[in-house]
């Protein structure tokens, strides 16, 4: 039996009373309010119990009933019994249930169905080639095939740097076709310090300024297969700790056909909003179920774009 059946009866007896005043209360009656407290405490809820004892001390005060009628325990002051109750609840209840752990929370039955949308339109850029400096690292004459490489997260503590790679558009991201979609590079570098920024692409300046402005570059509205960029980031800081924080390229079909990550964030704001209302719950969740399996990867890996496009518009 669970925690929630257990308590049912300690509950049922306070709700009782509840058309009564506490004041006229009889002692039987009046440890129903204390079972609640109790209640609360074996269901993990510590604020709530504390709450009910609090309130419980209030009202018979207010009634003018500051003792609490308890036979030989009658001279004592009500808040002072209720208070050590508490005390007692606290260490024989509430101590041993937040020690427990945390349950871990169940696993998320459409986690699959948002990787894969989203693999669909991103390309992670893992690592760059870096020099301490380099007059112009726009220059695509330039060779960067004796430069080191620093991978993503990966820190430095050695102050500027300049960071080089080419980036080079796919036909396709897991079967996902890419002609004629808007290519953003989404480049995040963090550092302890100030920095200041400047990133080329294909030798002219994209972008330029500090940490906190850094926003997605667009590399092309219409992207083509075998299309290809030199991205060149200088970066100006201090020997404080510094890193590549994102750094991955972002795939925005044309507005003639459904974007998967439209339909991705419409999934995971779903779920917290069917779980937040029990009226209708089964029913949402249906719904919700019958559009994620409503689309077909199948279609991707059978090379038919259409019939993929299609199945994300019906779900």
């Amino acid at each position: 039996m669970g925690k929630e059946s257990v308590c049912l009866f300690l509950v049922e007896s306070s709700r009782q009373n509840r058309h009564k005043k506490l004041c006229a209360l009889s002692f039987k009656e009046q440890s129903s309010g204390l079972t609640l407290c109790l209640a609360m405490f074996y269901l993990n809820r510590p604020g709530q119990a504390i709450y009910c004892l609090v309130m419980l001390s209030t009202t018979l005060k207010s009634c003018g009933r500051e003792r609490y009628d308890c036979g030989p325990m009658r001279r004592l002051p009500a808040a002072a019994l209720l208070l050590g109750f508490s005390l007692i609840l606290y260490c024989c209840f509430a101590q041993p249930v937040l020690a427990q752990p945390s349950p871990a929370n169940p696993p998320d039955p459409y986690k699959a169905t948002l990787d894969r949308l989203q693999s669909l339109v991103t390309i992670p850029l893992l690592d760059w080639r870096f020099q301490l400096d380099a007059p112009h690292p726009e220059d695509p004459s330039l060779s960067d095939s004796d430069w080191q490489i620093v991978k993503m997260h990966e820190e430095w503590q050695t102050g500027p740097r300049v960071l080089r790679r080419w980036i080079e558009i796919p036909e396709k991201i897991n079967g996902y076709a890419t002609e004629g979609a808007r290519v953003d590079l989404n480049l995040i570098i963090r550092s302890d310090d100030t920095e200041i920024l400047t990133v080329f692409s294909n030798g002219g300046t994209v972008y330029r300024g500090d940490e906190d402005m850094q926003q997605p570059i667009s590399l092309t509205q219409s992207a083509h297969a075998g299309q290809k960029f030199l991205v060149a980031v200088r970066i100006d800081c201090s020997n404080a700790k510094t890193s590549i924080f994102e750094s991955q390229l972002t795939i925005h079909p044309p507005p003639n056909r459904p974007d998967p990550s439209h339909l991705r964030i419409e999934i995971m704001s779903a779920q917290p909003v069917i779980a937040a209302y029990e009226e209708g719950k089964a029913e949402r969740e249906q719904m919700l179920d019958a559009a994620s399996k409503a689309i077909d990867f199948s279609a991707l890996e059978r090379g038919d774009q259409a019939g993929f496009d299609r199945s994300l518009s019906d779900a």
